[in-house]
């Protein structure tokens, strides 16, 4: 259950935000993300775009609906793998 979890957060935390369309970028810059220092500039409703210096990157922020949006999408569909789970068993 553990991992579940690990993944879940991990997954979560990697639809919470996008570097901007326009920008090509390697994985060595967007490994050098720390998107938790932008969780005060996020809106309730919209997208924010910042500009991440340790990065160089635009990045979009999603707006807390839609983090919640993907929370509950994933949590149903964790719910429905583990009663799949459960039949199999």
């Amino acid at each position: 259950m553990e991992k579940i979890i690990k993944k879940f957060i991990d997954y979560l935390f990697s639809k919470s935000f996008a570097v901007s369309e326009q920008q090509e970028y390697t994985t060595e810059q967007f490994n050098k993300i720390d998107v938790s220092k932008y969780n005060s500039d996020r809106k309730l409703d919209s997208n924010v775009l910042v500009f991440d210096k340790e990065s160089g990157l635009n990045l979009i922020l999603y707006s807390l609906n839609q983090i919640e949006e993907n929370k509950k999408m994933i949590m149903t569909s964790l719910n429905n793998s583990d009663s799949a789970n459960k039949i199999a068993n």
